[in-house]
C-alpha cells in the first residue's frame, strides 16, 4: 500500500471538523501543515486554503467527508464519515 503524502494533512483536517472548530480553510494550524506540503518554487505562488479545500473534495468523493446542507438554504456543515 502505497502510503498518502497528506496523511498528516487529512488527518489534521478531519480532526479540525469532528472538533466542530470552524471550516477548515480559515484554520491558521491547517494553513501551517499545508504550506510544508506545497512547492515554494511555483509561480504564482500556491495558497495553503486551496490545498485545505482540495483534500477536502478528495475525502468527500472517497466517503470520508461529507458535506450536509441545511433546510432552508441556509450554510450547511461537514462531517467526518466513520467506517
Amino acid at each position: 500500500m502505497v502510503e498518502n503524502k497528506y496523511k498528516a494533512l487529512d488527518d489534521a483536517i478531519c480532526a479540525h471538523i469532528a472538533q466542530e472548530r470552524g471550516h477548515p480553510i480559515h484554520s491558521s494550524a491547517l494553513k501551517t501543515i499545508a504550506l510544508t506540503l506545497l512547492d515554494s518554487n511555483k509561480t504564482p505562488p500556491p495558497v495553503a486554503w486551496r490545498l485545505i479545500d482540495s483534500r477536502m473534495q478528495a475525502m468527500r468523493k472517497a466517503g470520508k467527508l461529507v458535506y450536509e446542507r441545511t433546510k432552508g438554504g441556509g450554510h450547511g456543515r461537514w462531517q467526518v464519515v466513520y467506517a
